[in-house]
């Protein structure tokens, strides 16, 4: 087996690798059945069963066939789905399409994978330290990776390592570091992937961790195998191989016999290589891992190859190819394919060998592609060189027959058919390749106008899409000039509004200035005609007069206070409404004549005009200030009018 081979086996190890060990730590559902044996029960339940349990049998169904017969996984899973969604039950059905993003990843269809996973998403509303939303941003990033978009691989690894973090789920946050440093190694960046591929095996000692210890010990191997750390990945493959030994977990014991088989390989030792392929082979069987078998098959007969037992060989390749032609695993076919080429051509039948280097390329597989076409190069030049032979024989043969005239007609014609024949052979060979060449360069013009073709409707969309945006940026000015206006026109409304009312206000205040004067004015003018006439009535010693009493009696029904401040206070309310309503809910317990002195020092009455308004004394007011003071929490300076205006 060449270099190139050999790291094609390795990849197709490490993304089958990769696939089982995280869908088999990610935290599965306990409602899901892993041992295969179990999926004959489970279709005999199907009949005695109706509604939500039905999906759910369905779904550990095909659990059972996931990473061995995926097509049949993705088809119970699809019924699960469906029949999930009809019982309108979002959480199973969610887990349905995780299962069969999965199932779509395995079968290599990525694209679909990642769109059903998205619908599962969105189709449930996850908590945010849930497990199944941890396992669905893992399966995710497995999709996401195996198409290539590698940034949102890691992107989503990371989501789920967060989710196991939160939660303290040591299992989950190994497997997180373990699928991020399966992800270097992809990249080639080994050093990263090594540093979290040791995280992953810190974790899951530190904590006891072991389901996924065979899998890190397992992917150490392969940073080591791949960087040509050969003894030191022999290392890590035993004490994986102990792990799954000890879980009875026959998929990852396979895979680690196959790695160590390759390593053999790498070191010319072919028998410890075939003693260890055997053992995966039978382990492959026992799981019913087709691909992986069809896989098994190409490497031993590979091993096989190198020992140059090519009888033995024979056979073994026809089953990988064989297996590889009836599970469409274009890989694997292509190998086998190449195989039998290289079998046939040790035995001598070049036109069969021919023959399979032809399938080999018809396979159009690009992994194969370079070194297909070295090999059919060197059959090619074979050939040129056994013509040049054939030719030089020939010419030997004229000269010989110059030489002696009495060889018979009869050979110099079978000599001329031979020469017929072996042209004719090099010019259908000539014109096989020529053709080859004509229909692969015809399929390259094909592929390069229609990359053109979509080069010009992306600038076309581009262009579109850079008109429309300079139109909306317009629209967008235009209204924003229009809302500037609007605002500016509705600030200068506003502002005229408050102009007007401060001056109605002003007004109001003046007027109640101007009606508190008049109070003041009146009462002290009949308060001076009173005095004068009660003085007079003293001067009677028969008693006053009717007229004079009657007059005295006029003079106090217009001294009533009480009628003054009602008439007061409906002039203020206008002016300042709610006024006492929001100084009871600040003050609640004020006496009425405290509420009469706040409204005239609202109005900024002096003192003294409050005194002849409330006809009391001038200290009477000044003791009346320094309890409302006290009653509205202020300092005996305090300034009673800034916090009325505060109301």
């Amino acid at each position: 087996m060449d270099v190139v081979e050999l790291n094609i086996c390795r990849l197709l190890l490490k993304k089958s690798l990769l696939l089982m060990f995280l869908f088999v730590t990610a935290g599965v559902p306990k409602i899901y059945a892993t041992v295969h044996s179990n999926a004959d029960s489970l279709i005999k339940q199907l009949s005695d069963i109706r509604g939500t349990e039905k999906a759910k049998t369905l779904l550990k169904l095909s659990t059972c066939y996931i990473n061995s017969d995926d097509r049949r996984a993705l088809h119970y899973t699809v019924q699960a789905y469906t029949i999930a969604h009809s019982c309108k039950d979002d959480a199973l059905a969610a887990l349905c399409l995780i299962q069969q993003g999965l199932a779509y990843n395995n079968l290599g269809s990525y694209d679909s994978s990642i769109q059903t996973l998205n619908e599962a998403m969105l189709l449930h509303h996850w908590a945010p330290e849930s497990p199944n939303l941890a396992r669905l941003f893992t399966t995710l990033g497995i999709a996401n990776e195996n198409s290539g978009h590698t940034d949102q691989a890691l992107t989503c690894y990371q989501k789920a390592f967060e989710i196991y973090r939160k939660s303290n789920n040591y299992q989950g946050i190994a497997n997180s570091n373990l699928n991020i440093g399966c992800l270097f190694s992809r990249q080639k960046k080994y050093t990263e992937a090594n540093d979290y591929l040791e995280k992953a095996l810190s974790i899951s000692l530190k904590n006891n961790v072991t389901i996924s210890l065979g899998s890190i010990y397992n992917n150490l191997g392969v940073v080591c195998d791949v960087r040509n750390q050969k003894e030191k990945a022999l290392e890590w493959y035993t004490k994986a191989l102990e792990i799954q030994t000890k879980q009875g977990n026959k998929s990852g014991m396979a895979n680690i016999y196959h790695n160590m088989a390759m390593i053999y390989c790498d070191k010319h030792d072919y028998e410890k290589a075939l003693e260890n392929q055997k053992k995966s082979l039978e382990l492959k069987l026992a799981t019913g891992n087709r691909e992986g078998t069809a896989n098994s098959f190409s490497l031993m007969a590979d091993i096989l190859i190198n020992m140059r037992r090519f009888n033995e060989a024979e056979p073994i390749a026809k089953k990988a190819l064989a297996m590889a032609s009836e599970g469409n695993y274009k890989v694997v076919e292509a190998l086998a394919h190449k195989q039998m080429a290289d079998i046939y051509h040790q035995q001598g039948r070049e036109a069969e060998a021919f023959k399979q280097l032809l399938l080999t390329i018809s396979l159009k597989d690009s992994i194969y592609s370079q070194t297909v076409s070295e090999q059919l190069s060197e059959m090619q030049t074979r050939y040129e060189v056994k013509q040049k032979e054939q030719d030089n024989e020939i010419l030997r043969q004229q000269i010989s027959l110059q030489q002696a005239k009495e060889i018979e007609q009869r050979d110099s014609f079978r000599f001329l058919t031979f020469i017929v024949i072996a042209t004719t052979a090099v010019l259908i060979l000539l014109f096989i390749l020529l053709r080859v060449k004509i229909l692969s360069m015809r399929k390259t013009k094909r592929l390069y106008d229609q990359d053109y073709r979509l080069k010009e409707l992306e600038l076309a969309a581009i262009e579109n899409d850079y008109r429309r945006m300079e139109a909306e940026k317009r629209q967008e000015a235009t209204e924003k000039t229009m809302l500037l206006q609007k605002l500016e026109t509705e600030k200068e409304i506003r502002k005229l509004e408050s102009e007007n009312l401060n001056a109605r206000i002003e007004l109001k205040n003046k007027e109640l200035t101007s009606l508190s004067a008049n109070f003041i004015n009146k009462n002290e003018t009949l308060g001076r005609i009173r005095k004068a006439l009660m003085n007079l009535r003293r001067h009677f010693k028969d008693g006053a007069p009717d007229a004079l009493n009657e007059l005295l009696s006029t003079i106090n029904s217009n001294l009533d206070y009480d009628l003054n401040w009602k008439k007061f206070r409906f002039s203020f309310e206008e002016t300042h409404p709610r006024f006492f309503d929001k100084l009871n809910d600040v003050v609640p317990d004020l006496t009425p004549n405290e509420q009469k002195l706040c409204a005239y020092l609202y109005i900024n009455l002096s003192s003294k005009e409050i005194a002849q308004i409330m006809n009391i004394s001038l200290s009477s007011v000044n003791k009346n200030r320094q309890r409302l003071r006290k009653k509205l929490n202020l300092p005996p300076e305090g300034d009673i009018y800034a916090f009325l205006s505060n109301l």
